[in-house]
């Protein structure tokens, strides 16, 4: 049986001058702020070195998944939050060598560090983040899985390392342990021109967290960080020679996948959006487990961007025809409106993405049927989804054209629409999108990125891209998976639906998928013609009718130009001016106003730049309820 879904922390004393009952304190603390990721249990371990604690949500062994986790001779001590798929596997492996008192996975992450070591982690297929104590060595360890589906965060100075699931739960922990917080400016500046964080920074100055893959090691040496590498085309590749084509790899692949993830000892549904990649694995699943239970939300309203959100009706048919346990939740603006405030507390850290509003309520909606769901993450990014992606020849081939050339293209294409809409005025706006990620080597689609970033005070660049990563297929590949997959829609999944105590499980993210979709050639990803996910797609239509895997991509928006122009006209000049929490070294009073002014008036569209705003402003002002701001 596999374990739980669950929160962890804990605190290593590297000096010896903190006493056991406070890190006791500071552990029950950190547990206590990010209980809805475990609210069914708690358990600690403690010496006279290290305590670790662990908060579950009881999904697999329900009676006999309680951790902190030990090894036969008690040396190494487990607290872990996570599933690994193919832990059956390997304890048959270890059975000879070791005596397992439990039949979680957990275990198993236990015995295999004692045989294989620190680099144990890289046999692991799963989401997972963990924590190992080992006495003997006086070694604390820390990993999460090869993309981040799940998080963990540390501190350390002089005299302790601590660590936990959440941002939320550092806070309180470091405050019972009296550590003064400071603005992490820079990493501000790059939350503002990206959207998220990217690892290892996080907004308070010494607060850090592990990026994708990475592994942390703190012992008598110090502390040391490797990152174990995204799974190669070595686990079921497409093989051109097998005889097989892709499209019936792909579908034995996922059965195999989705099967393996709808085990549970509680009711699994799957988040229904109507798209390509929810469909698909409702579909599996559907084959698997007939009758299953699919959550959507629907948009209603009557401004453009409802209508162009609203994807309710198409995931209904995908429901009706796959003889689903279908619920719909439709919202309305005022209902949304009503939810800022919990779903920006839901993010724990922040992250520019409006969709965390409907993602908060369907996981709510969803809570109340089952404790398990099945998520479509990361079908864009293994299977080539993204406008980037079809776009990456013509970008190849602009960028090689005179410069008299693009700028004239820049030129007519400045007079297109910015505003969200529908018909032909939409077809524009998404042409000036498109000629964006063309026109810029470096681009990315952030709130302050260029051409936005003048409004920030000394912005830096994320990143350059060259002429040789430009014309590198995988490193496309790579760079979405480790970048923004890792930095904003795995955070935004994890914590939002962990905020409503529900375990998302993400099969397209399944090392047999990662390894299978990186081998792939880009023809299978994208059409000549511009066609996304095309293997996907064509998979698709051996479960679904043909007109709905080839409709074009869709993304859930809610209304934030009009908000700001009305509902939210007031809570912006509140928030923003009087009740201001950013720093002035990041981005001036002056600015701000402009940016608000400018917006109200209808001189220009700055909605996503004032919710960049809004949403760390928000998360500053928690802080500062339980915190001094320096």
């Amino acid at each position: 049986m596999r374990p739980t879904m669950c929160g962890i922390a804990g605190i290593l004393s590297i000096s010896g001058n903190i006493a056991v009952e406070r890190r006791r304190a500071a552990v029950v603390a950190m547990l206590s702020a990010i209980s809805h990721r475990g609210p069914d249990e708690t358990g600690y371990y403690e010496d006279q070195q290290v305590t670790l604690g662990h908060a579950r949500l009881s999904i697999i062994d329900l009676a006999g998944g309680r951790q902190p986790l030990f090894n036969e001779d008690r040396s190494c001590v487990l607290v872990y939050n996570g599933e690994v798929y193919d832990y059956q596997a390997i304890r048959d492996r270890l059975a000879s060598r070791h005596t397992f008192a439990t039949s979680t996975d957990s275990e198993v992450l236990l015995h295999l560090y004692e045989d294989e070591g620190e680099a144990f982690c890289e046999q692991l297929n799963g989401m997972y983040a963990y924590a190992i104590w080992d006495s003997r060595e006086a070694r604390l360890q820390l990993a999460i899985d090869p993309v981040g589906i799940k998080p963990l965060y540390y501190y350390r100075d002089d005299d302790f390392f601590v660590f936990c699931s959440e941002l939320r739960g550092m806070i309180r922990g470091l405050q019972a342990l009296g550590v003064a917080f400071e603005w992490n400016s820079a990493a501000i500046r790059s939350f503002l021109q990206l959207g998220w964080f990217p690892a290892p920074e996080t907004p308070w100055l010494g607060v850090r967290k592990l990026g994708a893959g990475e592994r942390l090691t703190v012992d008598r040496a110090g502390a040391r960080s490797t990152r174990s590498p995204l799974p190669a085309a070595c686990t079921s590749p497409f093989d051109a020679s097998s005889g097989n084509s892709a499209v019936d790899q792909l579908d034995d692949l996922l059965t195999e996948t989705v099967r393996s993830q709808l085990v549970a000892d509680v009711p699994v549904g799957v988040f229904l959006s109507g798209g390509i990649d929810s469909s698909l694995l409702t579909a599996v699943a559907a084959k698997l487990q007939p009758g299953i239970k699919t959550f959507s939300v629907g948009f209603s309203g009557g401004s453009d961007e409802a209508v162009a959100a609203d994807e309710s009706q198409v995931a209904r048919a995908v429901a009706d025809h796959l003889r689903t346990e279908h619920y719909t939740l439709m919202v309305d603006p005022p209902r949304l409106l009503e939810l800022l405030d919990d779903a920006w507390l839901a993010m724990d850290e922040p992250i520019v993405d409006p969709a965390v509003l409907p993602l908060l309520l369907v996981s709510r909606e969803a809570r109340q049927h089952v404790k398990v769901c099945l998520s479509g993450d990361g079908g864009d990014e293994v299977f080539g989804g993204y406008p980037h992606h079809w776009l990456l020849s013509w970008k190849r081939r602009y960028h090689a054209s005179p410069s008299w050339l693009r700028s004239l293209a820049g030129g007519v294409v400045n007079c297109l629409p910015r505003t969200p809409s529908r018909g032909f005025r939409e077809k524009l706006r998404r042409a000036r999108v498109g000629f964006s990620m063309l026109a810029d080597q470096d681009y990315v689609p952030g709130p302050f990125s260029p051409p936005h970033e003048h409004w920030l005070v000394d912005p830096a660049p994320y990143r350059q891209v060259g002429r040789d990563q430009l014309n590198n297929d995988d490193w496309y590949y790579t760079d979405g998976l480790l970048h923004p997959l890792a930095g904003q829609m795995l955070p935004k999944t994890d914590r939002t639906s962990m905020y409503a105590s529900i375990e998302v499980r993400v099969p397209l993210l399944d090392n047999r998928m990662l390894a299978f979709g990186r081998s792939l050639p880009f023809s299978k990803k994208v059409s000549r013609r511009g066609v996304t996910k095309v293997v996907l797609r064509q998979l698709l239509t051996r479960y679904l009718p043909v007109e709905i895997s080839r409709r074009p991509k869709h993304g859930f928006r809610v209304p934030l130009a009009g908000w700001f122009r009305n509902e939210l006209k007031n809570d912006i000049r509140e928030r923003l001016a009087e009740g201001r929490q950013i720093p002035e070294e990041v981005i001036s009073r002056q600015a701000v106003e402009r940016l608000i002014s400018e917006h109200l008036s209808g001189r220009a569209e700055h909605s996503v730049r004032l919710w960049a705003l809004m949403t760390l402003n928000h998360w500053a002002e928690q802080v500062s309820t339980t915190s001094t701001i320096n």
